[in-house]
């Protein structure tokens, strides 16, 4: 009985990463190593893990300059408050 080769498997925790992934899978599917039907199920599970990722470092950053702001206008008064439009 023939033993199946086990697929290592990175950590996907950056946009470049999964690019990386993606890329891989291309090449993969396009030697016929594996079936495109595949292929393209995994790339769109990809894309959705790059989506987030993106997400998440936005949401990282977004809250940084909040916290920066927030620290400047309380340490000196030269700062005009950020107002939203409403409506």
């Amino acid at each position: 009985m023939e033993r199946q080769r086990r697929i290592r498997i990175g950590r996907l925790t950056t946009v470049g990463q999964v690019a990386a992934e993606l890329g891989r899978l291309y090449r993969h599917a396009r030697r016929g190593e594996i079936p495109v039907a595949d292929a393209s199920r995994l790339a769109t599970i990809l894309g959705i893990m790059r989506q987030c990722l993106e997400s998440s470092e936005l949401e990282s950053r977004i809250a940084q300059m909040e916290e920066a702001f927030t620290a400047k206008q309380s340490g000196s008064g030269s700062v005009v408050p950020f107002r939203r439009n409403v409506g």
